[in-house]
């Protein structure tokens, strides 16, 4: 029996079920049997009655909104290797302006390295993040700086996240920011507000760890802010233990 359901209980019907489930109120017991209103006896009595019926038919209403996709369910916990390599696509819309390419994020430790490539397979892009030192290469020129989003803005006009979109990659907030937070009924995020930016899960993949376990990680990630909406499909996860960017790579 639905807990909603008892909104639709008759007087007559909640009358049977108090009579049956509360035997040991025999004052309330004889007065209704005598003839007194059930309505008046309900009217008085429906918090206890209700209470007592719920417990006694309903144990397992109490759940029922556990896993509802509210802000309140305790997080899913992923452990992740500190390298790993994600393959996939990637568009980028501003207002009238489209940008779309395929990349490879590769991720050891708290470094990086991403690459866009276009529909030759070449690398158009590549951004990476070596201890405090950060860069971006195109095929004509390299930049360095320390803040990889302010040169990323300046040399690409690109309004990118990217500091904040590796955690947003392991379906995670950044944790060195505020965030509000959507949960799936699995536990794993399925909304991140943050930073201005709304960040959505549509689609997760399961995923081979090292020790052969499966893990929940995103398929799909859309990103927006204003007239920015950033859409990444991802068509391969690697989790691995080695190391996996080659320092000496370059274009």
């Amino acid at each position: 029996m639905h807990f909603l359901t008892l909104a639709g209980i008759s007087a007559a019907t909640l009358r049977t079920l108090f009579l049956r489930h509360l035997p040991g109120f025999p004052l309330f017991r004889s007065r209704i049997e005598e003839g007194r209103s059930s309505q008046q006896i309900i009217s008085g009595w429906t918090l206890i009655s209700l209470i007592f019926i719920l417990n006694l038919l309903l144990p397992g209403c109490t759940n029922i909104s556990k896993h509802t996709g509210s802000e309140n369910t305790p997080p899913q916990h992923i452990e992740l290797p500190d390298n790993w390599t994600i393959n996939g696509r990637i568009s980028i819309i501003n207002g009238e302006e489209n940008w779309y390419a395929k990349f490879i994020w590769i991720q050891q430790g708290e470094d990086f390295q991403l690459s866009f490539t276009g529909p030759l397979g070449e690398t158009e892009l590549q951004v990476s993040q070596v201890a405090q030192h950060v860069s971006v290469r195109t095929p004509s020129e390299e930049h360095h700086g320390t803040d990889l989003e302010q040169l990323l803005r300046r040399e690409t006009d690109l309004e990118f996240p990217i500091n904040s979109l590796r955690h947003w990659l392991q379906g995670r907030s950044n944790p060195d920011m505020s965030s509000r937070l959507k949960y799936a009924a699995d536990h794993s995020i399925n909304d991140i507000f943050q930073d201005g930016w709304h960040i959505q899960y549509p689609k997760k993949m399961k995923v081979e760890q090292a020790s052969k376990t499966e893990t929940l990680l995103p398929k799909k990630i859309i990103a927006q802010k204003q007239m920015i909406k950033i859409k990444l499909i991802i068509t391969r996860w690697l989790l691995s233990p080695d190391k996996l960017i080659d320092e000496s790579s370059s274009l």
